[in-house]
């Protein structure tokens, strides 16, 4: 009876085509994990400051920043971080002085300390980071972030399984 040998070479395209889609998934799958665990880059919001004279700002108008923490964000979960409120020429405000912010709501209130030379076109800027629908914090977005590299593992282990079970086959011991 003749012994039919393991063909090789298929196994050997078969693997590197299973590796292939295995990267291109962790790229996704990682891509993926980012979007819902990290906080999402700059926004930049403009709104008009309402004055009552040339030289006064109505200091009792609380601004709601487009991107507002809502629902269990708004609970100081996620606030607003990297916050800075500048004015049309790009000159940042001074936070207690000019304006007071409520990270965790998203508003602002302007002090009636604030410089209106600075408000050459009447209107703020706002620029910060937020947390984007469907984050994750805490123990959740941890083990999210975990995913990708024991996918990418789980690649790298069964690779090396069959590289080592291709080798003993062919009759090389290591």
């Amino acid at each position: 009876m003749v012994e039919k040998s393991t063909p090789v070479v298929g196994i050997i395209i078969s693997v590197f085509i299973a590796v292939l889609l295995g990267v291109v998934m962790l790229s996704i799958s990682a891509d993926q994990v980012n979007d819902i665990t990290d906080k999402q880059g700059y926004v930049e919001a403009a709104q008009a400051i309402t004055m009552f004279a040339p030289i006064e700002v109505n200091i009792t108008k609380v601004y709601t920043l487009t991107e507002a923490p809502t629902g269990w964000k708004a609970n100081g979960e996620c606030p607003l971080t990297n916050f800075v409120l500048s004015n049309a020429s790009g000159t940042a405000l001074t936070v207690t002085t000019d304006y007071v912010v409520d990270l965790s709501a998203g508003t602002y209130t302007m002090k009636n300390t604030t410089d209106t030379g600075l408000m050459d076109d009447n209107s703020t800027y706002a620029t910060y980071t937020y947390c984007p629908d469907g984050y994750q914090t805490g123990f959740g977005g941890t083990t999210l972030n975990l995913v990708p590299g024991f996918f990418a593992l789980a690649i790298l282990v069964s690779v090396a399984f069959l590289i080592f079970w291709i080798l003993r086959k062919e009759g090389i011991d290591i």
